[in-house]
């Protein structure tokens, strides 16, 4: 799916408020917030009661502050309150 530039993207699995809905019962209805900005990073905001986790590269996996921006780059790993499905920012 993709993210316009510059404009939030609401993920969870509340379908009526939230651009993308993935409906498994660890994501929260307002899961998190991404906004694709125009110089190809992301601001990411959790929302959520599970975590929105950052996995780099050398596979360590860091916890999101909850309602805090963070600002991550393009190509990054992203998963959702568990490990089983991971997205890669492109």
């Amino acid at each position: 799916t993709r993210i316009p530039s510059d404009a939030p993207c609401e993920i969870g699995r509340d379908e009526n408020n939230c651009d993308i809905t993935i409906n498994l019962p660890y994501i929260s209805r307002k899961h998190c917030t991404i906004i694709y900005k125009s110089n190809g990073s992301y601001d990411i905001t959790d929302h959520s009661q599970n975590g929105t986790y950052l996995i780099h590269d050398d596979s360590q996996t860091r916890k999101l502050t909850a309602d805090n921006i963070e600002n991550i780059p393009s190509g990054s790993v992203i998963c959702f309150g568990d490990y089983s499905l991971q997205y890669r920012l492109i």
